[in-house]
């Protein structure tokens, strides 16, 4: 997500737009970042200069148009490919909003030189960062739930070893991964978008150790091996896809195995 943006000037270096959310040395950065740039685009003869740079653990992007570049930071975990969409986006949405030039670019434009001209450009910008926070925390919603129901279906077919029924008393009757991690007993959409996933991850991971702990003692390993074979197995084999999207593969391999 991207948390600085700069309109920087190519001929001048200079940003003649820029919009930090959180505290940062804006001139200093976007100058630098411009130098850069054309330093790269000289050096390694490359018409486009470079698409990102990652540093400092963030990466910057840079989507050059119309002797204009538009510069993003965020995270350096962010995917590249979106935070160059988010980019045009931005460029797309201010172009029309001050004429720019469609023939010529940014030098044609019959501008005094005064930077205040594209301050208000501010709120079309809050506006779409705003957006894509949303969109964000819905796409990380929809990411934990799908990780919380691959745990689940992990447990129900845990539960299908005819050796459960001496677990009964330990777990209760009915085996549901929500009431074992929320306080309410359900998994809020809106919530989720909001907490740790290393915590929630780690509750998860917990659960379902205890519930293994408690069946492997319950039978020899051959009987084991046989109940992963019948229960298990096939759940991997059909889902594997959603489990390793979830980044449960690994864990569930080792603890299982």
């Amino acid at each position: 997500m991207l948390h600085t943006i700069y309109i920087v000037e190519k001929k001048s270096g200079r940003a003649i737009f820029s919009k930090a959310y959180f505290k940062i040395d804006e001139t200093l950065i976007s100058g630098f970042l411009s130098a850069l740039y054309g330093f790269a685009q000289a050096e390694l003869d490359e018409k486009s200069g470079v698409d990102n740079i990652d540093m400092s653990g963030n990466r910057f992007v840079y989507v050059d148009d119309g002797g204009l570049l538009y510069i993003g930071c965020a995270d350096k975990n962010d995917s590249a490919e979106m935070l160059h969409e988010q980019l045009d986006v931005i460029k797309d949405s201010f172009k029309p909003a001050f004429s720019i030039p469609e023939e010529g670019g940014f030098d044609k434009l019959n501008w005094d030189g005064n930077v205040t001209t594209f301050r208000p450009f501010e709120e079309t910008l809050d506006m779409l960062v705003q957006q894509w926070e949303k969109a964000k925390k819905i796409a990380k919603s929809a990411y934990m739930m799908d990780l919380i129901d691959v745990y689940q279906n992990i447990l129900q077919a845990l539960a299908q070893f005819p050796e459960f029924y001496r677990l009964k008393e330990a777990w209760g009757d009915e085996l549901d991964i929500s009431k074992m991690l929320f306080e309410d007993g359900s998994a809020n959409m809106e919530a989720l978008g909001e907490i740790d996933e290393n915590n929630i991850r780690e509750n998860l991971n917990s659960i379902v150790e205890r519930f293994v702990s408690l069946l492997k003692s319950s039978m020899d390993n051959d009987t084991y091996i046989k109940r992963l074979n019948q229960f298990i197995f096939p759940f991997f084999k059909k889902d594997f896809a959603r489990i390793k999207e979830a980044k449960a593969d690994e864990f569930f391999i080792k603890l299982l195995l």
